[in-house]
């Protein structure tokens, strides 16, 4: 399931929340404060959840960074 960043239109609170993309759709994710379904969606980037196993080893070419090079075939490696 996606994480999706929303904002309350009736008390404003801005809130992170794990939801189907058929419950955005059809207005069914509450606030968690005041409970109204009228939320505003607010577009904040991509969240990613990886496992232990997929998780990128430091490139020496980023400074300990996570290696920018895809497939996972670094050549500083």
């Amino acid at each position: 399931m996606p994480f999706y960043t929303f904002r309350c239109s009736a008390c404003g609170k801005e809130f992170e929340t794990r939801c189907t993309i058929e419950e955005k759709e059809k207005g069914l994710v509450p606030c968690p404060d005041c409970g109204t379904t009228e939320l505003a969606r607010i577009f904040d980037g991509i969240s990613l959840s990886v496992s232990a196993k997929e998780k990128a080893s430091p490139c020496p070419g980023t400074a300990g960074g996570v290696c920018p090079h895809s497939g996972g075939k670094c050549p500083h490696a």
